[in-house]
């Protein structure tokens, strides 16, 4: 007895199959008060950003562990009372092998961080630097926030059918 498999996919015609992502996500991206970023400590005082919001909301590019830049990843910080917030969007195409592997780590990400440049001023007494006027470079989305208050609120993936033949 002779069998046959044919390991070639079967054509059966046009399918809508989900190959993209829209991820779409915000919370708080930096927070005012004591904030550690590596061997330094700095305070980082309400207003610090102010020349970033003359006309309302300041435009940041979205990464990954402030190592890789997601694929089209923009968002929007604001200022409220208690930091920076941040809301943005980024998409991955599940047809890439990278994008796969990068919306593994993702789904399981909690925080989000800002990469932020400042004034450099001599430390305080007690080894602190104070941050009067920053600029933020990007904000990355982490297993764990740059601050413990530094927490995505709420996180969205959105599938995108596209029709594959």
């Amino acid at each position: 007895m002779e069998c046959a498999i044919s390991l070639r996919p079967a054509n059966l015609g046009a399918q809508a199959v989900v190959v993209r992502y829209r991820y779409i996500v915000d919370g708080l991206a930096a927070a005012y008060g004591l904030v550690p970023t590596g061997d330094d400590r700095v305070v980082l005082r309400p207003g610090a950003f102010r020349e970033l919001f003359v006309d309302g909301g300041y435009p940041v590019p979205l990464w990954f562990r402030h190592k890789f830049p997601l694929p089209a990843g923009r968002g929007l910080l604001t200022e409220t009372p208690e930091g920076l917030a941040f809301a943005g969007s980024f998409e991955l195409d599940l047809a890439d092998i990278h994008h796969r592997r990068l919306a593994w780590h993702i789904d399981g990400c909690k925080g989000l961080s800002i990469h932020f440049t400042y004034a450099r001023r001599p430390p305080t007494r007690d080894g602190l630097e104070v941050a009067d006027l920053a600029t933020a470079r990007e904000v990355s989305i982490c297993p764990i926030g740059g601050d413990r208050r530094c927490m995505i609120s709420s996180f969205h993936k959105i599938p995108i059918q596209e029709v594959r033949s």
